[in-house]
């Protein structure tokens, strides 16, 4: 899964300064998205910014949300960039990664 996930980038290259994992909806013993997140970063030799997006406020599970409106509606005000983090990077250019990449 790290490997597609790498080859797309570099593919795609999107010019990341960082891998951002977007927080969970629900705390797990072992979060997918900061382990594959981690292991691409370091594929990619990038950081991996853990600190960079905020949760500010509680959503719903969205594994069952299909509809893309109601997706938007459910995420809206829901992270919060901590953009002194950020610019402290210089211009800096943001992927955010979660285990659900489904917008």
């Amino acid at each position: 899964l790290v490997e597609a996930a790498a080859l797309f980038v570099e593919s795609w290259q999107p010019g990341a300064d960082a891998i951002v994992p977007v927080p969970a909806s629900r705390t797990r013993t072992a979060q997918p998205v900061m382990i594959l997140g981690e292991a691409l970063a370091e594929r990619l030799r990038l950081p991996f910014a853990t600190d960079w997006l905020q949760k500010v406020r509680e959503v719903p599970e969205l594994k069952d949300v299909h509809e893309y409106d109601e997706r938007i509606r459910l995420l809206e005000g829901t992270h919060k960039v901590e953009r002194a983090k950020v610019e402290g990077n210089g211009s800096c250019s943001l992927t955010t990664f979660t285990d659900r990449e489904r917008l």
